[in-house]
């Protein structure tokens, strides 16, 4: 490969790469005013409609919220524990399933 041809091809390199930066930027700046004109037509209908933007949007965190403790559903009738029958069964369980009755 000659100078002059290794010269011809970064030319070309440069200038495709150039087409595609170009590309990219209006494809970014469409984007975004595609984007703009989505929300204000969104924020318009939620307006004309009344409608509660959290009816749409649930728990945006994805975060369930906690319903507290729960309350005991087995008892040991020796030793009085107690087992909600949520996570891991208590090891005297596994031993002495006879023992423990439902509350």
């Amino acid at each position: 490969m000659s100078r002059l041809d290794s010269l011809k091809q970064i030319e070309e390199t440069f200038i495709n790469n150039s087409e595609y930066l170009r590309l990219k930027q209006q494809l970014e700046e469409t984007r975004a005013q595609e984007q703009q004109e989505v929300t204000q037509l969104i924020q318009k209908l939620i307006t004309a409609f009344e409608i509660d933007p959290a009816q749409f949007c649930g728990n945006p965190s994805g975060v369930r919220k906690s319903s507290g403790p729960v309350a005991p559903k087995y008892r040991n009738t020796v030793t009085g524990q107690t087992w909600t029958g949520r996570g891991r069964k208590p090891v005297s369980w596994i031993e002495h399933p006879e023992q423990w009755v439902e509350i």
